[in-house]
């Protein structure tokens, strides 16, 4: 059977280790352990959080700049519509202004056109009647002749000589 009792310092007994001594030598070693450990562990754990502080202050302003750039371009999608509207009015306003003056230019066009048709008209016509009257005169010409060569009688040629004459100068004029 067991002993019952704990023992406490008795290095001696081979069936208990000597509890008490176990539990200083431990509480030692944690003061060691603790002295040793502390400054540095303070240390380290000091700038693990200055660390985690530094990095969540990052983070806020990283944050904050996102909202702003979120803020910015929400704004510029909302002023979207509008700037399309602008843009659509003024293609609209140019594409007015460009039919204006493609009317005025096709009109003054039109107008040259005209005016030219009638100056070659007016022309053609000239040519015309300058033509027709030189073919007249020179029917009447002929015809003339032919009445003068045939004709017998004195009184006669000489009426048809200044009628002949007649004509022809107001066939030139």
């Amino acid at each position: 059977m067991h002993n019952a009792a704990i023992n406490w310092w008795d290095f001696g007994n081979a069936e208990a280790p000597a509890l008490g001594w176990y539990i200083i030598t431990f509480v030692i070693f944690v003061a060691l352990l603790i002295h040793f450990v502390r400054k540095p562990l303070s240390i380290y754990l000091e700038a693990r959080a200055n660390d985690i502080k530094n990095a969540i202050d990052e983070a806020k302003k990283a944050k904050d700049e996102a909202n702003a750039k979120m803020a910015l371009y929400e704004s510029r999608l909302a002023a979207l519509d509008e700037e399309i509207a602008k843009l659509r009015s003024e293609f609209a306003r140019r594409g007015e202004q460009e039919k204006a003056s493609f009317e005025k230019s096709a009109a003054h066009l039109a107008q040259q056109i005209t005016k030219e048709a009638e100056d070659n008209l007016v022309y053609e016509v000239r040519h015309a009647l300058s033509t027709l009257k030189t073919n007249m005169a020179d029917a009447v010409v002929a015809l003339a002749k032919v009445q003068l060569e045939t004709s017998k009688d004195r009184a006669t040629e000489s009426a048809l000589k200044s009628v002949f004459n007649k004509g022809v100068s107001e066939l030139h004029n």
